[in-house]
């Protein structure tokens, strides 16, 4: 009988997702009935019998069992207990008895440890049950983890009524929605979500491990790494100066002001391409407030141009362009850009910090 119990708050499966177990072992072993297994997929494999035939059967996704046994018998602790349970009773019998069936994980001498002794599962808003998905967090810095989820749930939202429709809904033929009713969210199961963040691992500054380098910030600072050293007069000039940064204009195609432009492309309406860049006045403001910072505080500590690049990286990712999967189809396909990584790039230090060395990041918009 279930028992009523919070999923969320339950262990993490020992199993990979790619184990599969037959029917009649997923009855045996996790004790289960015929009806419990209604609603898993499952495919038809060949497998040998006990007189070395082979014969059909049907192979089941071993996680999603074990998932069913949690649901019927009230979570992984209480399963246990009940494979405990069963093991004693089974250990009454006479012999000659056979052997006690129970999944592997669960065996060689598991049962014996003390319910409750595991640690706490760990839990992600953007992880549902896919071990892939953990793996891919581990091999992440936690910011671009949480940056990359968060650009995936962009294609997760259905655009206003009316909208032009870029990702994931129903399109006319003019490419108006039709409606947010057949709107599909791209990234809503952990198979989807892995294969989009998978491709993260190709971007330029992952390769180079650029994005580890983003210093962590104290608990109240406004800037990562910055640390007691944001009271001082050349930091507070480099707030002040990105505080004022252009940002895109609201309708592409416009100036912008503290913008350079330019159209690349086709001439007809819907074809051009504009690229925007933060113009020489402003560079000129910035290059001489980060230089400050630099004299001041140094080239590669935490306190000089190791935190000061990624208060830039943030300000132009905010207002121009950072970190997005730009879609190549209606089926979640696509590529990662992140413009604002170019001020992460090595060359305006390795100048020494000359004016015209500065980086000059352009952002293709499109109509």
């Amino acid at each position: 009988m279930s028992i009523a119990v919070d999923p969320s708050q339950w262990r993490e499966s020992d199993l990979y997702e790619e184990i599969t177990i037959n029917k009649s072992k997923a009855l045996a072993q996790y004790k289960l009935r015929e009806k419990d297994l209604d609603g898993l997929d499952f495919h038809v494999g060949k497998i040998l019998n006990y007189k070395g035939f082979k014969v059909d059967t049907y192979l089941y996704k071993e996680i999603e069992v074990e998932r069913r046994a949690w649901e019927r018998y009230g979570g992984p602790e209480a399963f246990e207990a009940v494979l405990q349970k069963k093991h004693e009773e089974h250990q009454q019998k006479p012999r000659p008895r056979k052997n006690f069936q129970q999944p592997s994980q669960y065996a060689r001498g598991a049962l014996k440890r003390k319910l409750g002794a595991r640690k706490a599962a760990r839990t992600d808003p953007y992880i549902k049950r896919s071990r892939a998905l953990w793996q891919i967090r581990d091999a992440m810095p936690r910011w671009l983890w949480d940056a990359c989820n968060a650009a995936l749930d962009v294609h997760n939202t259905p655009p206003p009524p009316g909208d032009d429709v870029q990702v994931g809904a129903s399109t006319s033929k003019k490419g108006k929605a039709k409606g947010t009713a057949k709107f599909k969210p791209l990234f809503d199961t952990d198979k989807k979500r892995e294969a989009a963040l998978r491709l993260a691992f190709a971007l330029p500054m992952a390769r180079t491990n650029a994005y580890a380098t983003r210093p962590i910030p104290d608990p109240g600072d406004s800037a990562p790494g910055a640390g007691a050293a944001q009271s001082s007069p050349e930091w507070c000039c480099l707030f002040e100066v990105l505080d004022g940064a252009p940002r895109l204009p609201a309708a592409l195609g416009e100036q912008g002001e503290g913008l350079t432009m330019q159209v690349a492309g086709g001439t007809q309406a819907g074809s051009a391409t504009y690229l925007y860049e933060w113009d020489a006045s402003y560079l000129d403001q910035l290059h001489d407030a980060l230089s400050a910072v630099v004299r001041a505080h140094g080239g590669g500590l935490q306190e000089g141009w190791a935190a000061a690049k990624w208060a830039v990286y943030d300000v132009f990712a905010e207002r121009m362009s950072g970190l997005e999967f730009v879609l190549s189809d209606d089926k979640g396909n696509g590529t990662w850009t992140d413009p604002a990584a170019g001020w992460l790039a090595e060359g305006y230090a390795a100048s020494g910090f000359r004016c015209d060395a500065m980086p000059r990041v352009q952002v293709p918009k499109s109509l």
